[in-house]
């Protein structure tokens, strides 16, 4: 008789899988499901022209049987008619067709909530507005450094369902590390699960096209801990009130961070001049020095401090944190270095979709001489008035992408006084003018300040863009 396994659960069930996508959460789970035995309905807005990518990779997946695709649209019936629906980041969570399903009772998971549930490894989370691509990515290094094997997954378009069944198998636990959404964290209500180690970069406003408001978006948030057992751990930001408020309602142990020293009776991590931090029940451990950090900006200070952190509670040794941090040169899109040419250094930071982002870029980018900036795009209901004082500052030319979040960013502008121009609609156009207007010892700095919808698929085809079209000048 064939041994029962948590995948054989999948076996047979019709599962209709929300959203599809090009960012590897919807065909991550997808492909998995797939070899699992699930009968698929993948519905998607978007077509099968849009999808082709995805759909020609999930084609070369065997699996028992075929998949049944409804593209361009969403039918009620597959939200009827299903044992489970799969809701990926996409999907907003006041969808009809997912309220279908939950008048239907039927179960609403994603992929991570599916991982969290079958994964037998303790896993390390990270959430937050801002720097969680940054804490992921170098905290997955050190862990690497410090175990020799990770898996590093989530919302960094690598779905951990990739890893889960080697996972399944392995005799010793792997170190886990998983960047999250909010999106995602609101998916783990369907298992009441939590990471073992949690930690939060920051809540700033963002998404607000998406939630009613920030005490909304911030309890997205603080669901990275809220099904934490005692015996875990969160890492929550002390030197904002707003995050102290939600680090008071942990559930585990509670490490606070900073960047200057702590009471003394509290856990936590700081830097105490250039020493980064940790203590625990008033012992304390240097982890590393602030010059061992190579990436530019106060910002991976704070980034460096939260993975190193990260890195001890979950066993790694302060040499291998270290060695880690001197050899990481940064994650693509977020500050990357694309070039330098007749003196003009272009940097392609396309992930700053917030106005806080884009103004942390500008002060790290044109700290020394005032550059060009490369904005706009599409609207989360933010507010642009400081973004356009620290343009005013720090660029000496802002160059706008039409979107429709560019006129509320061109109305700021005039308030601060900035000279303005014609929006691009092209990437293109804006590196063309970019370079123009650039002088040597200057810097092109795309960093957008909102989303990417309209002229660009996404986030990540707009930095690609930029890079290209930076890597074409002569």
């Amino acid at each position: 008789m064939k041994r029962k396994t948590p995948q054989s659960a999948f076996r047979g069930r019709k599962i209709t899988v929300m959203g599809l996508g090009l960012n590897q959460g919807g065909l991550g789970i997808a492909k998995w499901l797939l070899r699992h035995g699930a009968r698929l309905t993948i519905t998607d807005l978007k077509t099968r022209e849009q999808l082709a990518p995805s759909i020609e990779a999930l084609a070369a997946v065997k699996g028992a049987h075929p998949v049944r695709y409804v593209l361009g649209r969403h039918r009620k019936e597959d939200f009827r008619n299903a044992d489970m629906i799969i809701q990926n980041p996409g999907v907003p969570r006041d969808s009809e067709h997912l309220a279908i399903a939950r008048k239907a009772g039927i179960p609403i998971e994603s992929d991570i909530s599916i991982f969290f549930r079958l994964c037998p490894h303790p896993i390390v989370g990270i959430s937050g507005t801002k720097g969680k691509t940054s804490v992921t990515a170098l905290l997955g290094a050190m862990l690497k450094r410090g175990f020799g094997e990770v898996v590093v997954g989530g919302n960094i378009r690598r779905s951990p369902l990739d890893h889960l069944d080697a996972l399944l198998r392995a005799r010793k636990a792997t170190p886990i590390v998983l960047e999250l959404s909010s999106w995602q964290l609101e998916s783990l209500k369907a298992v009441k699960m939590s990471p073992a180690i949690a930690a939060l970069t920051n809540v700033m406003p963002d998404h607000l096209n998406r939630y009613d408001g920030m005490k909304d978006y911030a309890a997205a948030k603080e669901l990275i801990y809220a099904w934490q057992l005692p015996t875990a751990v969160a890492v929550v930001p002390y030197d904002g009130a707003s995050t102290r408020k939600m680090g008071a309602r942990v559930r585990g142990e509670r490490f606070w961070a900073s960047m200057k020293p702590l009471p003394q009776e509290q856990n936590g991590l700081f830097y105490r001049g250039a020493k980064a931090i940790v203590r625990s029940q008033g012992i304390e451990i240097a982890l590393f020095d602030a010059k061992d950090v190579r990436l530019p900006g106060a910002h991976n200070l704070w980034n460096a401090l939260l993975a190193g952190g990260a890195a001890y509670l979950r066993g790694a040794k302060p040499n291998a944190i270290r060695a880690a941090l001197r050899a990481f040169r940064g994650v693509p899109h977020r500050l990357e270095r694309v070039r330098e040419i007749r003196g003009i250094s272009y940097w392609n930071d396309t992930a700053a979709t917030t106005p806080e982002a884009s103004v942390a870029a500008m002060e790290t980018i044109f700290a020394k001489k005032k550059g060009v900036l490369i904005a706009g795009g599409a609207d989360k209901e933010l507010a642009f008035g400081a973004w356009a004082k620290a343009v005013k500052r720090r660029a000496k030319k802002v160059i706008l992408f039409k979107g429709s979040a560019t006129p509320k960013m061109r109305a700021a502008l005039s308030r601060a006084g900035v000279k303005l121009e014609d929006d691009a609609v092209t990437m293109r156009e804006a590196v063309a003018r970019a370079s123009a207007a650039a002088k040597r010892g200057e810097a092109v700095l795309l960093s957008p300040g909102c989303a990417s919808f309209g002229i660009f698929v996404n986030e990540f085809d707009r930095g690609d863009q930029f890079r290209a079209e930076a890597k074409k000048l002569r």
